[in-house]
């Protein structure tokens, strides 16, 4: 059984590189903020306007707690969202049950790949400067996401491609032995 999960704020390419990853790994890949859309059926916006953050973020830990149960037996990389790493459930499940990769990025980098999907990310309205909201978040965040992380890869200047191929061979992983 091997579990690799990504963390790290929006924009350095979580969910990208954990698609990459698990195919090169054969792996099957879960992407949390998906599934949590599945499950509950609403998107992450419609969420945070009903439930607030603090809502979504008990549904997040609650949703990390399932997938974690479901992937015991298995291999799976997941893709988590930026905030799992505020809830002091979800840091406990990855630092304990998942090899965990903080991914992190200038905020100029996190512009660039975040330029065409702002409209989806609720942690981002209202912002009146992108730049200086994309820092804030992820400098207040980076002690939590260092708590459960075991590597840390930065991507500025890679490919998601060449990202995935660092967090492969830092692990060493190869087929799942289910």
């Amino acid at each position: 059984m091997t579990r690799v999960a990504l963390v790290g704020p929006m924009g350095v390419g979580k969910s990208t590189v954990a698609r990459l990853l698990a195919v090169g790994l054969g792996w099957r890949m879960v992407d949390l903020d998906s599934e949590i859309e599945q499950r509950s059926g609403k998107t992450v916006r419609q969420i945070f306007e009903s439930e607030t953050e603090q809502g979504f973020r008990m549904l997040e830990s609650s949703t990390l707690d399932l997938v974690t149960k479901e992937t015991v037996k298995g291999c799976c990389v997941l893709a988590t969202g930026g905030g799992v790493v505020t809830t002091s459930v979800s840091r406990e499940i990855l630092f304990r049950d998942w090899e965990t990769v903080w991914l992190t990025a200038s905020p100029a980098t996190m512009i660039q790949h975040l330029q065409f999907e702002t409209s989806g990310r609720p942690l981002l309205d209202g912002a009146k400067d992108l730049f200086e909201r994309i820092h804030k978040l992820s400098t207040d965040r980076a002690p939590l996401y260092q708590s459960v992380a075991k590597w840390t890869v930065s991507v500025d200047g890679l490919t998601a491609e060449t990202v995935a191929q660092r967090i492969h061979e830092l692990g060493g992983w190869t087929a799942c032995n289910e």
